[in-house]
């Protein structure tokens, strides 16, 4: 009872401090554990939440209002529900972050952690609990190196992507560490050939000349190089790009084919390292676009910061870092509708993405020979047949509605999901063509029928079907 009276009055004397200035106020584990409710709210609406293996000598340290802070093992925040496959992705990514510190530490390489993953080990001890996922930067010349020892350091199922070193894909200079034994598909990606495993960025950090026109000249070339790639990499799915008009992009996108890829990637790097001598800016040119100018001196040496569990190299000036990118109420949680993650496409910790690219790209690959049967006979039926039933016209269709069964849409048979089972798997060709293909890839596997294919008339939907697995 005395701990928890004196735990009281500690509260109220810091309130009674805050309200004279908001100048800032410091709470122990102990006094937070003495609450015993796992929740610290006050009139200032500051909010920390915590669990019962928080250490008592820690110090928390609360300056003005509305700070959010997580302690401990805390699976919510604030009533946001963090779903087991969001966390299933983080292990992943955590175990991606374990291997680069083992080697960083190894080769004598710094590192720290930089944009969201940085404001989540301040604010929250970890992951923000709605960001799918992990950045960490490099100064330049650990970059290098980094990218020079890691693919001797790294195994199976690891993967350092760059854009030396997987040509189906543009990530604006910067390189990702992937595991392919998972899929972390985004909707740009999908279709093409290159690792697309769940990942972690790796950034590069470039000195910056303080000459506003050397650096116009500088950000005008990455930006040029930047243009070339998407429209070499992406140009025949976009139909414009930017603020580019259309009819532009089109005679780019033509004419990218004839640019040599390694023409594109030495370009890109010249460009991203000129005018880089030692001085007190420093930015991350990574992409198109303006890049942010910081101060050098934040990320020249580095200190360390819980993060799930483990002290993680951080900038040492990483609240000046934070106050400059995202403002002074950068501890602050955003409003319930906000709390989202930022990507969007298909994120599964437990099948690699080469299975989603087989049976959602290459739809007719090993169809020669083979009967060809479409799982469903509604609206993406007509869609398909307008596009390719002339081509690859199916044998019959197979659906759910038993009252189709016997009937036939567009002079092609209607049978029950059984009549599969009465051609041989070596001979079957099989493509389900309905928007609830999730529902009906179980009912497959239940049948004992792997090999299979998902028609696709919109990307959109087949993302959102797949984003549903995450909530």
């Amino acid at each position: 009872m005395n701990e928890k009276y004196e735990c009281e009055q500690l509260m109220v004397r810091m309130e009674k401090k805050m309200n004279q200035s908001l100048s800032g106020c410091i709470l122990s584990g102990k006094a937070l554990k003495a609450l015993g409710t796992g929740v610290y709210e006050d009139q200032h609406q500051n909010r920390i939440e915590f669990s019962s293996d928080i250490e008592d000598d820690i110090e928390i340290r609360l300056v003005g209002s509305g700070n959010y802070i997580k302690l401990g093992k805390i699976a919510s925040v604030n009533d946001y529900k963090v779903p087991d496959k969001m966390r299933k992705i983080w292990q992943v990514e955590l175990a991606m972050l374990d291997r680069v510190d083992a080697i960083c530490k190894k080769h004598d390489i710094h590192y720290f952690l930089l944009h969201g993953t940085l404001l989540g080990a301040v604010r929250h001890k970890g992951f923000i609990p709605w960001d799918d996922d992990l950045d960490i930067g490099m100064l330049r010349k650990d970059y290098d190196r980094f990218m020079e020892i890691a693919p001797k350091e790294l195994e199976e199922p690891y993967f350092l992507q760059t854009m030396w070193t997987d040509h189906n894909c543009f990530l604006g200079g910067l390189a990702k560490l992937r595991n392919s034994e998972t899929a972390g598909i985004t909707q740009r990606e999908l279709g093409h050939n290159c690792n697309l495993g769940i990942w972690i960025d790796i950034l590069p950090m470039d000195y910056c000349t303080d000459d506003e026109k050397k650096l116009a000249s500088k950000e005008h070339k990455i930006n040029r190089a930047c243009i070339w790639f998407t429209a070499k990499i992406y140009g025949k799915e976009l139909k414009r790009f930017d603020r580019i008009p259309s009819w532009i992009w089109k005679i780019l996108t033509l004419v990218s084919v004839f640019i040599p890829y390694q023409y594109l990637c030495k370009k890109l790097d010249h460009a991203m390292r000129l005018y880089t001598a030692p001085s007190k800016d420093m930015a991350v040119f990574t992409g198109a676009g303006k890049h942010r100018v910081l101060n050098a001196a934040d990320f020249e040496t580095t200190t360390l910061l819980e993060f799930e569990g483990r002290k993680i190299p951080v900038p040492v000036g990483y609240e000046n870092y934070l106050f400059m990118t995202l403002g002074r109420d950068y501890m602050k949680f955003p409003p319930q509708e906000e709390r989202k993650p930022k990507h969007t496409g298909i994120y599964d910790p437990e099948h690699s993405y080469k299975e989603y690219l087989q049976k959602l790209t290459g739809m007719f690959e090993g169809c020669k020979g083979k009967k060809i049967i479409l799982f469903g006979s509604g609206m993406m039926f007509e869609d398909y047949m307008k596009k390719w039933g002339s081509r690859y016209r199916p044998l019959f269709l197979v659906d759910n509605d038993e009252n189709k069964w016997g009937r036939s849409r567009m002079g092609i048979e209607i049978k029950p999901p059984k009549e599969l089972l009465e051609i041989p798997a070596e001979k079957r060709h099989l493509i389900i063509c309905s928007f609830y293909y999730k529902e009906i890839e179980k009912q497959l596997r239940e049948m004992g029928i792997t090999e299979y294919r998902v028609y696709v008339q919109k990307l959109e939907w087949i993302v959102r079907s797949e984003e549903q697995d995450t909530v």
